[in-house]
């Protein structure tokens, strides 16, 4: 057999195949067919016989109260109806109807009867007697009962007997038995919700009882190490989940503490997860990590506290130092000069609790706009390049910023940003020398070697007046913009928004810019416009607004922040 065969072969047995499955799907198509068309045949039949075996709405059913007629055919009821009398009026009858020979036979009554060949036939007359005792056998009683009912007639009421009056006892005002209820359930419902928080409670902490409790919420622990996650390699988490190592090191930094509530640390534990996201924080070694959980959860708790107070002047929030114990050293480190107060003073000035004036040179334009100065402690630079940049903006009326990075370079060899500097050693700086703009000579966030050399703007300053028991408001006022410094608190570190009324007590000094004076109708107090140098996510964009109060002489700054005892202008 040849190839041409072959194929010719191949074709046949193919389309021999196409018969055949074209064969079985008619047959298949067919046989649905049919079976639609029984489905459809046999219900029509159903439908049929259902609806003729229906009872006709024509046919009426016998009252319970009647009898049963077995008949074919339902009579219609007769056009007199038959009344039951009364137990008396029976009587009554049975003596006017009683047999008497004498009595008329030939009286008469109309009655309906009913003739099965023709319903409409005209009525008949039967004899009344005949009636009568008819009407007697229907409304007769059962033998039984009709005796019992002339035993009942025969009876002699007797005297009644002496019953005892009980007076009833009064039930409880509904009022007030929903109320006791009501407060049966509060009751009820607030031991159960405290019996449930105490059940994640624990006096003395353990690492059992951390692993116990996860079990029972089934959480998952993800098996990692700290030093994969430290390098960015960790896995984002959802909340029901956990790392190994964070489980380990958050377990060994409460052991032993009492009152913990594993439900509220648990979800503290993913908060300060998603905090050191957030603000990209990483932490070399397992101490640093416990350290900066503690003080998480510490924070936490104080704003939640804090918070809940209704008669507060600001809010409180999880910024970027919420994982701090108020230490600052790395960030303020202002230093303050023995000869503060030696500086020339301005000239008498107001009772600022009374004032009432609004003033705010944001508007104006002559304001730098807020930056965020790190990991260096460069407060003092950023806050006297800011007022002096302010203070040529007002002069010569148009925006200009100078150089923050080169006052950190410059100022002085013992100033850097471990140790800080002064902002009034700035100022007397700015004044004796030449600056650079900001673009010149842009901040880098550490310090380095003076290239002061570059600089031409010369300084138009001709005063540095200290401001301490000067007019502050009026500075404002007319020459602009002043810097001043105040020991900061954890509690200004989580400052969120409003007036600033806290704690001043820190260890660290903290210089900042004061830009505006207002006051607040609705809480009735005054409060300074502040701008600060971490950043336009901090506080009110960058800004804060601290309580206006009069210096306190004995400078308890627990107390008093003396905001204007270290405040410095430019004349």
């Amino acid at each position: 057999m040849d190839t041409l065969d072959v194929e010719k072969q191949t074709f046949n047995d193919y389309e021999l195949l196409n018969k055949k499955k074209k064969f079985r799907i008619r047959l298949a198509i067919f046989f649905t067919v049919v079976l639609l068309i029984l489905g459809l045949a046999c219900f029509g039949v159903y439908y049929v016989i259902y609806k003729h075996s229906r009872p006709s709405d024509n046919i009426i059913e016998p009252k319970p109260d009647t009898p049963f007629v077995d008949s074919e055919e339902i009579r219609p009821e007769p056009v007199i109806h038959n009344v039951v009398p009364s137990i008396d009026e029976q009587h009554k009858d049975d003596k006017e109807h009683s047999p008497d020979p004498e009595l008329k036979r030939n009286e008469q009554e109309v009655v309906v009867v009913h003739d099965d060949n023709d319903l409409d036939k005209k009525e008949e007359e039967l004899p009344v007697k005949d009636l009568k005792e008819k009407e007697r056998e229907d409304d007769k009683l059962p033998p039984k009962e009709e005796k019992l009912l002339e035993e009942k007639e025969k009876e002699v009421p007797g005297p009644l007997p002496d019953i005892k009056k009980i007076d009833p006892v009064e039930p409880a005002p509904k009022g007030e038995e929903h109320e006791e209820n009501d407060e049966n359930a509060i009751s009820e419902n607030k031991g159960k919700v405290e019996k449930e928080k105490k059940k994640h409670v624990y006096d003395k902490i353990t690492i059992d009882d951390f692993n116990k409790f996860i079990k029972e919420k089934s959480i998952k622990v993800v098996k990692l190490n700290y030093e994969e996650c430290r390098l960015y390699k960790c896995p984002l988490l959802g909340s029901n989940s956990i790392y190994e190592w964070e489980l380990n090191y958050i377990a060994e930094a409460l052991e032993g503490s009492s009152g913990v509530d594993l439900e509220y640390e648990f979800e503290t534990i993913k908060m300060h997860r998603d905090f050191l996201r957030k603000y990209f924080k990483v932490y070399r070694t397992k101490k640093a990590f416990m350290e900066s959980y503690t003080n998480f959860r510490l924070n936490r708790k104080r704003i939640e506290d804090h918070n809940n107070k209704p008669d507060r002047l600001y809010n409180m929030t999880l910024t970027n130092f919420a994982d701090t114990d108020g230490d600052m050293s790395a960030l303020s480190n202002e230093q303050i000069p023995e000869d503060v107060l030696s500086t020339k003073m301005s000239k008498a000035g107001l009772n600022l609790g009374d004032q009432e004036i609004h003033v705010d040179w944001r508007k104006s334009g002559y304001v730098n706009d807020v930056i965020n100065q790190g990991p260096c402690g460069s407060c003092w630079a950023i806050a006297s390049a800011d007022v002096f940049s302010s203070f040529m903006s007002i002069k010569n009326k148009k925006p200009m910023k100078f150089s923050y990075q080169q006052l950190v370079d410059c100022v002085s060899p013992k100033y850097n940003c471990q140790k800080g500097g002064s902002h009034r050693t700035g100022l007397q700086y700015i004044k004796e020398n030449p600056m650079c703009t900001d673009k010149e000579y842009p901040y880098i966030f550490k310090k380095s070697s003076c290239t002061s050399y570059k600089c031409e703007q010369n300084s138009e300053v001709k005063e540095v007046v200290s401001l301490y028991n000067g007019n502050p408001l009026e500075h404002l006022k007319t020459k602009g913009p002043f810097l001043t410094l105040f020991y900061v608190s954890i509690e200004f570190l989580l400052y969120g928004d409003g007036i600033f009324d806290g704690s001043c007590g820190g260890k660290e000094a903290h210089s900042v810019v004061v830009v505006g004076h207002g006051y607040d109708k609705v809480k009735n107090v005054n409060y300074w416009i502040v701008k600060n140098s971490w950043g336009k996510a901090w506080g009110e964009k960058g800004y804060f607004r601290i309580l206006d109060k009069s210096v306190d002489p004995s400078f308890d700054n627990n107390k008093y922040c003396s905001f204007i005892m270290h405040s410095f202008g430019l004349e």
